[in-house]
């Protein structure tokens, strides 16, 4: 089979799960990609160590580069579609553990099947668990520096701009962004531990623009369909201090964002010669205009007393 076949198998194969579990209840719906993103990172863990697909001579694309970029897909949706700072910091918090646990597995059994006690009964080759202390340090800090920098880049995209189609354009770019990185930071992290170790950069980082490429698709699908939630998304603060706050301090700088927004509410910028008043959208309209389509005011026009005394003058200055 074609090799381009079978990467879009794996595109189809990841990528229909983040539209299924939005069939799910919101309750239910957070357990599932909790669960899902669970399945996806052991998913990178695995495969990683079983196939490889050989697009080019010399290029390869293992089976945990398209696992790794479904799951930072999968975590950039939760963020988006929950954007609630306990939630995802909850979601973080059991990342980072399922990182620390599956890495502590391989180590012990690596260690455990050197042993002559173990009888290694199915015969599975001592490399499959063979994992050095330096690479699982490596993958850990790479994979900590990837979760809080796309949270970090979305965060950077929501204050910037303030359209939503622009909000999703940066956030598929703050997606693309990381999956390049993720093919800098883990070769370079390695020389630190192996200054011996050559690992090309080069093509590490094409691979992860391919595995990118595929996702990225789906993510323009997905926020397509659910324009909406980008609207939930703009309205929720979210960002990476956040995470470290206590439900206490989310409680307090929340009502704290909500008087400002009150106090922002109450204040329209109006021109100090023309009396135009500034939308939200930027433009300037004149008074009665701006009433009328924000409010049930509507004007009937006259003239004050000052007014019709200043233009009746004017008209018998023009007279004469």
């Amino acid at each position: 089979m074609n090799p381009i076949w079978i990467i879009l198998i794996h595109f189809i194969l990841y990528g229909a799960p983040i539209f299924l579990l939005l069939l799910f209840s919101p309750k239910n719906r957070i357990l599932f990609n909790y669960m899902y993103l669970g399945v996806l990172f052991i998913l990178t863990q695995l495969f990683g160590r079983i196939y490889s697909i050989e697009i080019f001579p010399n290029l390869l694309i293992t089976g945990g580069n398209l696992a790794y970029s479904a799951f930072l897909a999968a975590y950039m949706i939760v963020i988006i579609s929950i954007p609630e700072p306990n939630k995802i910091r909850t979601l973080l918090y059991m990342l980072v553990v399922l990182n620390f646990f599956v890495s502590l597995i391989y180590l012990t059994l690596s260690y455990f099947l050197e042993m002559e006690q173990i009888v290694n009964i199915f015969n599975i080759p001592e490399a499959f668990f063979t994992q050095s202390l330096g690479s699982n340090i490596v993958s850990i800090v790479v994979f900590i520096i990837e979760l809080f920098g796309l949270l970090f880049l979305l965060e950077l995209v929501k204050k910037t701009f303030k359209k939503r189609f622009m909000i999703i354009l940066g956030s598929i770019g703050s997606y693309y962004v990381i999956i390049i990185l993720d093919g800098i930071l883990f070769p370079l992290g390695m020389r630190i531990f192996y200054p011996t170790l050559e690992i090309p950069i080069l093509s590490g980082i094409l691979v992860k623009i391919i595995c990118g490429s595929g996702f990225f698709v789906i993510l323009g699908i997905y926020f397509t369909l659910f324009y909406s939630n980008i609207t939930k998304y703009m309205e929720t603060p979210l960002s990476v201090r956040s995470m470290f706050l206590s439900k206490s301090q989310l409680i307090e700088k929340l009502h704290e964002t909500e008087e400002e927004v009150k106090k922002l509410q109450n204040i329209l910028p109006i021109c100090a010669k023309c009396k135009k008043i500034r939308d939200d959208e930027g433009f300037w309209n004149q008074v009665e205009e701006y009433l009328a389509t924000n409010s049930n005011i509507r004007f009937s026009h006259g003239l004050c007393p000052e007014c019709a005394e200043e233009l009746l003058s004017d008209l018998e200055n023009n007279k004469t």
